[in-house]
């Protein structure tokens, strides 16, 4: 099926839009650089590589459709949303326990507040999960404001950072459901000798 047969399925809305979900995974990859950091960038450039090849591997059976937003600003990320809909959303960059790290005017940096992030989301209606891939983006948060929230408790390494997104979107593409995903990703990053308890997840409860 054809992208544009798929993006059809989906904007038709009620059963039909979720047959989509028999072809394809989409996948909003949000990244911000605000501090222009050469190392951060190169991160970023691996994550979403990552996410790519787990699409293309030879036992993949869903296609992970990657809808780059690279140093994104808010508006950026906000026009995203009310445009499409998407299965996850993966932020990569800067956060802390005020929200996350987005690009301001000139290369500066704009901080978007967690409870901002989820007003965001809320007409999200084929979300099941986000994934905070930034050193301590789930430090503040004790409520899900998704299906299942993922990220990370304290600082983290680039190289862990990138070694639980390997192990997560492998996982996604073989047909995994999120919370096996999420242990895959703590997997990965243990074979590699970083701690995979940096890695936590929320879930939200049944309303």
């Amino acid at each position: 099926m054809g992208v544009q047969a798929q993006d059809e399925l989906r904007e038709s809305g009620g059963e039909v839009s979720e047959l989509t979900h028999l072809f394809e995974k989409r996948v909003l990859v949000v990244t911000a650089n605000p501090d222009r950091e050469s190392k951060l960038a190169l991160r970023l450039d691996q994550e979403i590589r990552a996410i790519n090849q787990a699409s293309s591997a030879k036992d993949a059976r869903f296609q992970l459709r990657v809808d780059p937003l690279t140093a994104s600003t808010v508006d950026d990320f906000r026009r995203a949303l009310l445009n499409n809909q998407y299965d996850i959303v993966h932020f990569a960059g800067h956060a802390d326990v005020g929200g996350l790290a987005f690009m301001g005017e000139g290369g500066g940096e704009v901080e978007l507040p967690y409870n901002a992030l989820a007003g965001m989301l809320r007409n999200q209606k084929t979300l099941g999960c986000v994934v905070l891939n930034a050193c301590h983006s789930m430090e503040p948060l004790n409520e899900a404001f998704a299906p299942l929230v993922v990220g990370m408790i304290s600082e983290i390494d680039d190289d862990a950072a990138i070694a639980f997104a390997t192990g997560f979107y492998d996982a996604v593409a073989v047909g995994a459901d999120a919370d096996r995903a999420f242990e895959e990703g703590q997997t990965s990053m243990a074979s590699r000798n970083f701690d995979q308890h940096q890695a936590v997840k929320l879930k939200q409860q049944p309303s």
